[in-house]
Order: structure tokens, then C-alpha cells, then sequence
């Protein structure tokens, strides 16, 4: 994908209440606040890609802990019957 730069926008300081306006940033850029120096906001590079990324991680994990839930024989009964044929049932 290409890197494009964030929008400018208007804004005021969650800290101070200084009223700013931030222009656009490009890809790794961060806007502080010039009173306080607290962060405003950053245009992280790749942002969207790397949270696709993740998502489509949880997706397949998740395929993987279900799968486990078609099982035939639940695990409790396979224990059991493991149990039984040591012969440590009573």
C-alpha cells in the first residue's frame, strides 16, 4: 500500500487546553503540544497492514481452538477410559 499523510485537523490539548491545529503528518510523524509537550497524536507507519496483520492472526488462531471443539470424543471421556484400562478407577 502506499503511505499516504494524515489529514490536518483541529484540536485542543487533552493536558493543557491549548486550541491547535495539526497539519499533516507524514508516515512515523508525532504532533506534540508546544505548551506541555504531551502527545497529540502520530501517523504510524503501515498502521492499517499491521492491524489486518493481527486480525486475520485471530482469525486463524481461532479456526484452530474450534476445531479442537469438533473433537468426537470429548477429552474427559478419553481420560476416563484411560483410567479405567490402568485401572485406577474405583
Amino acid at each position: 500500500m502506499t503511505s499516504a499523510t494524515a489529514e490536518p485537523f483541529s484540536t485542543a490539548c487533552l493536558e493543557c487546553d491549548q486550541l491547535l491545529d495539526i497539519p499533516a503528518l507524514q508516515p512515523g510523524e508525532r504532533a506534540n503540544c508546544p505548551r506541555c509537550g504531551h502527545l497529540i497524536t502520530s501517523h504510524i507507519k503501515d498502521g492499517f497492514d499491521r492491524s489486518m496483520v493481527f486480525a486475520l492472526a485471530g482469525v486463524v488462531l481461532l479456526l484452530v481452538a474450534c476445531s479442537f471443539l469438533l473433537d468426537k470424543e470429548p477429552y474427559a471421556l478419553r481420560i476416563r477410559e484411560f483410567r479405567r484400562q490402568q485401572g485406577l478407577d474405583r
